[in-house]
């Protein structure tokens, strides 16, 4: 698949159905035999209700659909999930990336990275 327009941003209740959609099929695309104690609909039931308004939550966008999620809790990654058309086109590490990037904008505001003020 061709990736265009990949955008990644904090999630929005809006985005609570769609990132409610990523993860059961990601687990069972990565871990068919393994038997999960929750439904599918619990689960989508738990992320919609508990974890896109309650944790901070972030989305990889591709043409406005939510192709990869990720969750974290405090410093910690809590929760990386990416649609299974998706995976290994390298949207996982680059939404890791950006979320690491763009919350620490949120943190300390834009900032020039050293190397560049070294040169100012």
């Amino acid at each position: 698949m061709e990736i265009n327009n990949l955008v990644v941003r904090r999630a929005v209740d809006s985005d609570a159905a769609a990132v409610a959609e990523v993860w059961p099929r990601s687990f069972a695309a990565a871990l068919p035999s393994v038997r999960r104690a929750h439904t599918d609909d619990q689960v989508r039931a738990w992320f919609r209700e508990m974890v896109v308004p309650g944790q901070e939550t972030w989305v990889a966008t591709v043409e406005d659909s939510v192709v990869a999620m990720v969750v974290l809790d405090g410093e910690d990654l809590d929760q990386l999930r990416l649609a299974p058309a998706w995976q290994g086109q390298g949207i996982d590490r680059g939404a890791v990336g950006s979320v690491v990037i763009l919350r620490q904008v949120e943190v300390d505001g834009p900032r020039l990275p050293r190397a560049v003020l070294g040169h100012l």
